[in-house]
């Protein structure tokens, strides 16, 4: 995934959400997006808002969501980690 793909992903699922008005995944991802100074800290922010989707809240996530939150997952833990 390159960063321009992350930053495609991320903003279709945020547009999906808000057309299915799944408030509780924005509320939990919106806190930490969009980065603005690109720093490990806000992506630290973002994986772990991520996370919270993931693990606390997959069952509001539609068809194939879960999925794409794991990929962008694993881009933003490569950024956090290197």
């Amino acid at each position: 995934m390159t960063p321009q793909d992350f930053d495609d992903e991320l903003a279709s699922l945020i547009d999906a959400w808000c057309v299915r008005r799944q408030l509780t995944l924005l509320r939990t991802v919106l806190g930490a997006y969009p980065r603005a100074s690109g720093l490990t800290d806000e992506w630290g922010e973002l994986m772990t808002a991520l996370k919270t989707v993931r693990v606390q809240h997959s069952s509001l996530l539609g068809e194939g969501e879960l999925d794409r939150i794991v990929d962008i997952l694993h881009f933003t833990e490569s950024v956090v980690y290197r």
